[in-house]
C-alpha cells in the first residue's frame, strides 16, 4: 500500500533510507567541510599575502626608479646633504604611491656616488664628469595571516630592498 507520504518522498528524490538511523550520512558534508576549510583560509590568505608583499616589491622598486632619476639629475653637489636629500625625496615618493604599509613602516634609503674610473669621493658640482648614483632603499611589509600575529612578536613583517644605479646627467 502506497501512502501519501512515499508518494511525497519519492517526488522529492528521498527515500525511506536517507531518514534511516542505521545509515548515517546526513552530517558527512558537514564533517568534510570543517576538514577542508582551515586549508582553504590557508591558501586564501597566502594568496593575499603574496599580493601584498608582491604589490610592495613592485611600488617599492617604482619608488627607487623615481628617486634615481630625481638624484641623477640635480644640480646640488651630494657632498654635503645629499644622502638626507634622497631619503626625503624617497620619503615623498613613497607616501604619493601608495605603497603598502607605509605610514607604519618607513622607508629607509641609501645613497652612494661613484665615478666611473671607481674611486668614491665625492662628485664635482658641474656634473660633466661621469658618475653613478647607487640608491638602495629599504621596506618593511607587515603580514596578513591572521595566525602569525600570535606567533611573531612585536610584528610579523617582511623585509623587501631595491637597488638601482643611474649615470649622473650634465646639467643643460
Amino acid at each position: 500500500m502506497t501512502t501519501r507520504a512515499t508518494i511525497l518522498r519519492s517526488r522529492a528524490g528521498l527515500s525511506r533510507q536517507d531518514s534511516d538511523p542505521l545509515h548515517p550520512g546526513r552530517g558527512q558534508t558537514l564533517v568534510e567541510f570543517a576538514l577542508i576549510l582551515p586549508v582553504m583560509l590557508l591558501v586564501l590568505f597566502g594568496i593575499i599575502q603574496f599580493g601584498l608583499i608582491f604589490w610592495a616589491q613592485i611600488t617599492l622598486t617604482q619608488v627607487g626608479r623615481d628617486t634615481g632619476r630625481w638624484a641623477a639629475t640635480q644640480t646640488v653637489s651630494p657632498c654635503s646633504s645629499g644622502a638626507s636629500a634622497v631619503q626625503s625625496q624617497a620619503t615623498a615618493l613613497a607616501g604619493n604611491s601608495s605603497l603598502y604599509g607605509f605610514p607604519g613602516y618607513p622607508v629607509t634609503a641609501t645613497a652612494t656616488w661613484t665615478q666611473a674610473s671607481g674611486s668614491s669621493t665625492c662628485p664635482p658640482a658641474d656634473n660633466q664628469t661621469v658618475w653613478y648614483v647607487n640608491i638602495t632603499l629599504t621596506h618593511d611589509v607587515p603580514m596578513v595571516l591572521p595566525f602569525l600575529a600570535d606567533t611573531c612578536t612585536p610584528s610579523c613583517k617582511k623585509t623587501l630592498s631595491t637597488s638601482v644605479q643611474y649615470r649622473m646627467e650634465p646639467q643643460p
